[in-house]
């Protein structure tokens, strides 16, 4: 039988980066560095569209602490973390993206864990509970069912600001406008994942 292991990689950073905010990163800055045939399918924030760097770019205040749900292949990780301080990101399948980290260089922001529900609630709810952290703001592209998003939701709403991919979604749309009371950034652009975005 073979059964997922809880995994860490990264390494927790309650300091400030020197290197904090020097390079902003987009689509374009990222497709110079990572192979374009990473982006097949539709699953990355990562794409020809730069929704989510242009939204990152003139969020105010500028995220500090950054918490990640479905880290997928890491880039859309890599690319939060070019904003942030730090970034703890979570996913339920392992997939080695230290390199392509390493490659855009915010590999020493980016804490990457992996594991089951009950793993990823506790040490969220521990980083909820750490002074040394300021969270401000949350990414939530995980699972795509409603319960696993409101899920998500209640986990990191602390954070004051949540960010939602795949909002083109009927019942997550619903959720984030209808529930939540968020609106869609992108309503009028052609790029087919829509964001939504709560904030207190």
């Amino acid at each position: 039988m073979n059964k997922q292991l809880n995994i860490f990689r990264g390494g927790i950073i309650p300091y400030p980066i020197k290197r904090y905010g020097y390079y902003p990163l987009d689509n374009d800055k990222i497709l110079e560095v990572i192979p374009t045939n990473l982006l097949t399918g539709t699953g990355s924030a990562i794409n020809s569209y730069n929704c989510l760097s242009n939204f990152m770019a003139q969020l105010d205040p500028s995220p500090k602490d950054i918490i990640e749900i479905g880290t997928f292949m890491g880039l859309g990780s890599a690319l939060l973390a070019s904003y942030g301080q730090t970034i703890f990101t979570f996913d339920i399948v392992y997939r080695n993206s230290y390199h392509i980290w390493k490659e855009l260089e915010v590999e020493d922001r980016i804490n990457c864990f992996c594991g089951d529900q009950v793993f990823i609630d506790a040490i969220i709810n521990d980083l909820r509970n750490n002074p040394k952290f300021n969270f401000n703001f949350a990414f939530i592209d995980g699972m795509h069912k409603v319960e696993n998003v409101r899920h998500d939701f209640d986990l990191v709403k602390f954070c004051g600001r949540v960010l939602f991919h795949d909002c083109n979604i009927p019942e997550i749309q619903q959720f984030v406008i209808g529930e939540l009371g968020g609106t869609i950034i992108n309503l009028d652009t052609d790029e087919p994942a829509k964001f939504g975005y709560w904030k207190l």
